[in-house]
């Protein structure tokens, strides 16, 4: 979704073969993104299961 946010606020240009076809990011979009900061919240719940998926 977050993805689809930028493309839809312009900030990634993309193109669609067809409607409901995979994006086609360009690489040269995706390199001047600043990669998004950890969040320093607390997790939604107190299940001590629950692990932060980090994107790097």
């Amino acid at each position: 979704m977050t993805v689809l946010r930028l493309i839809a606020g312009g900030t990634i240009q993309a193109s669609q073969a067809c409607k409901g076809a995979p994006w086609a990011i360009p690489e040269a979009q995706l390199s001047g993104l600043e990669p998004l900061r950890q969040s320093t919240r607390r997790p939604v719940t107190e299940n001590p299961d629950q692990q932060a998926f980090d994107f790097q």
